[in-house]
């Protein structure tokens, strides 16, 4: 099955089943949302692989608007409660997707940022992950695994290879990924946010969802062409808790259309840095001028 064996018990219904997957997928739903949104850069200066890219100046008789730039920060919900978040910046003028994958227990402001969000709110993230870093974050989306399925279905899998094996058991039904390069679809990256020892470890969980992150933008930027992109907005802006407008669409999609019909690669992970301090998770200075760098102080 796709490089991969899960085993489930038959005495769920689908309906039980659609329920139990109700658990977040952060990082690549966000890598759809970005693409419905037509929100993924184009090149001036191709950075293929982040954060350690050389630059390759291409010109081309089309060069996308500085004021194309935009940075989002995406809150993953397992009901009510946010598992993880993603900051992603879409950087036209430099053809660089950056992304970051933060826990929950990232400290801000003397709160962690699960914290913020359930306490204060969407808008209230926005203001902490800006000041935290130092940049101005400009749109938020709240995702939940249900609204993935939907979305991922639409979009299409991602081809990775996964460097170990990985075994779990997650409501008395065994799952298990092999080693290698395989085919993941909607439900093996719900699968993947689910692994224990990953939630207990965000820098290993930000190294290798991050990249599964960036993949999947990579390999699926026919979602953001002329032709697919209208309809992928509608579904995801019809789903999703964001304060992403319509006209934050129409404004990227000539920039959307012209990457998608490239042959590039866009999008790269920043892997966070950080160690746990009385509970909370308290982010390096290296990783905070890492980000600084490719999402631009304010």
């Amino acid at each position: 099955m796709k490089g991969k064996e899960i085993q489930k018990g038959d005495n769920h219904t689908e309906g039980e089943k659609w329920e139990k997957q109700k658990t977040f997928l952060t990082a690549f739903i966000m890598a759809f949302i970005l693409l419905s949104l037509a929100m993924i850069g184009t090149v001036l200066a191709v950075q293929p692989v982040l954060p350690a890219a050389q630059e390759e100046k291409e010109q081309y008789d089309y060069q996308p608007p500085a004021s194309d730039t935009l940075t989002m920060i995406v809150a993953g919900m397992a009901g009510n409660i946010p598992q993880d978040f993603l900051l992603i910046r879409y950087n036209p003028q430099y053809g660089q997707i950056p992304l970051a994958l933060l826990p929950p227990d990232t400290l801000a402001e003397g709160k962690t940022l699960g914290e913020i969000y359930t306490k204060e709110g969407a808008e209230a993230l926005k203001r902490s992950v800006s000041s935290l870093f130092g940049i101005v974050v400009d749109r938020y989306a709240v995702l939940s695994g249900t609204i993935f399925m939907k979305l991922a279905a639409q979009i299409g899998s991602v081809v990775y290879e996964l460097p170990y094996e990985i075994v779990y058991s997650r409501e008395g039904s065994p799952v298990h990924f092999s080693a290698g390069k395989q085919q993941l679809d909607g439900q093996d990256l719900l699968d993947l946010f689910q692994v224990p020892t990953l939630k207990q470890n965000p820098v290993e969980k930000s190294e290798l969802l991050g990249d599964i992150i960036a993949e999947a933008i990579n390999q699926n930027m026919s979602a953001a062409s002329e032709k697919r992109a209208a309809s992928v907005f509608k579904l995801a802006v019809n789903a999703v808790r964001t304060d992403v407008t319509s006209t934050d669409f129409e404004l990227r999609r000539e920039s959307a259309a012209f990457l998608a019909g490239m042959d590039a690669r866009f999008a790269g992970n920043l892997p966070v840095q950080g160690e746990w301090q009385d509970g909370n998770f308290v982010l390096s200075e290296a990783f905070l001028s890492r980000v600084r760098q490719y999402f631009q102080p304010a």
